[in-house]
């Protein structure tokens, strides 16, 4: 009986280290929305750090550390995308309370869904941002819901972390409900939408 007490707690000391050493990764709510010319994300984490972010040309990595509804941690992922995108044009934002992605399109079209992969295997986490979704038929809208000013021109960014990167004075994290369309200048008044599919 004592080796038996003896040889449980020690199970239970390994169990302890593992727990310390292991780190859980967790994958954060995300929601899309797509133009003709470029898709909308917008990665549901509060606080973040640590924030890695690399474009490539079919794929879309992110990992940090911050504040989602598993509650805090760390979060990565990556997304195949469904095709490929202009990685030198594609930018990213940080705020406090989530991570915004503007991503350009190699070719002008509109996507089936945002990844490689069946809808099945990323419903759990990912959505339609339908605050941002439009119809065809709404060609003049303008897209004021998300982004920041003075952004266009911060393409190019694949790999970055966000240390290497200055949001102080004008148009940094102030305001997080800016035009979208300012991340890039050459869109005057945003492409026509195309309702998303849920993946």
């Amino acid at each position: 009986y004592q080796r038996r007490v003896h040889g449980d707690e020690v199970w239970d000391l390994i169990r302890l280290q593992l727990k310390k050493q292991v780190k859980m990764v967790h994958i954060p709510p995300c929601k899309w929305a797509q133009r003709k010319d470029r898709i909308y994300l917008t990665v549901d984490v509060s606080e973040s750090k640590d924030l890695k972010i690399n474009f490539e040309e079919k794929k879309i990595t992110f990992s940090g550390h911050g504040h989602s509804g598993a509650g805090e941690g760390d979060f990565a992922h990556t997304f195949n995308l469904f095709k490929e995108i202009k990685t030198e044009e594609s930018t990213y934002k940080q705020t406090p309370r989530e991570i915004q992605f503007n991503i350009v399109k190699k070719d002008n079209g509109f996507w089936d869904r945002l990844t490689e992969e069946p809808t099945k295997f990323s419903k759990l986490f990912l959505s339609c941002d339908w605050d941002r979704w439009r119809d065809e038929d709404d060609a003049d809208d303008v897209d004021k819901d998300f982004g920041f000013p003075g952004m266009g021109g911060m393409g190019g960014m694949g790999g970055m972390g966000m240390d290497d990167m200055d949001f102080g004075g004008p148009g940094g994290d102030s305001d997080d409900e800016a035009p979208l369309d300012d991340l890039d200048p050459s869109q005057a008044g945003g492409a026509p939408a195309e309702a998303p599919a849920t993946n």
